[in-house]
């Protein structure tokens, strides 16, 4: 596993990751292995567009393990949270995904940067 050092990264791309969770886990943002990038995650919101309470998983998927930012985390009907923002940021190493499992459809949007 090979990260680039940051000082002296000779590109970082802005992205943005989407998706529609439900109960099979799914990575909004992804890290693939050797490739030779890092990946900064800035935010991460989870959005409840039904009318009824859900409940979410976001973790970090890293060699067969999860490692949760939050588990089990209820969202009322029709709200968003703020799971991870500009000052709690964290980064994916190569082979890592951001995970994301909710008991029914939830909206998922993370900014990102990639670094290499």
């Amino acid at each position: 596993m090979s990260n680039p050092n940051i000082l002296s990264a000779t590109s970082i791309s802005g992205k943005m990751g989407m998706m529609i969770s439900n109960t099979t886990p799914a990575n909004v943002v992804s890290n693939a292995t050797s490739s030779n990038t890092l990946v900064k995650v800035n935010t991460l919101t989870l959005t409840n567009f039904s009318a009824t309470s859900i409940t979410a998983n976001a973790e970090i998927f890293r060699s067969g393990t999860s490692y949760y930012i939050v588990s089990n985390i209820a969202l009322p009907a029709n709200t968003a949270i703020a799971v991870s923002g500009k000052d709690t940021a964290f980064y994916l190493e190569e082979g890592d995904g951001l995970r994301i499992t909710s008991s029914a459809n939830l909206s998922v949007t993370s900014a990102y940067e990639i670094i290499s």
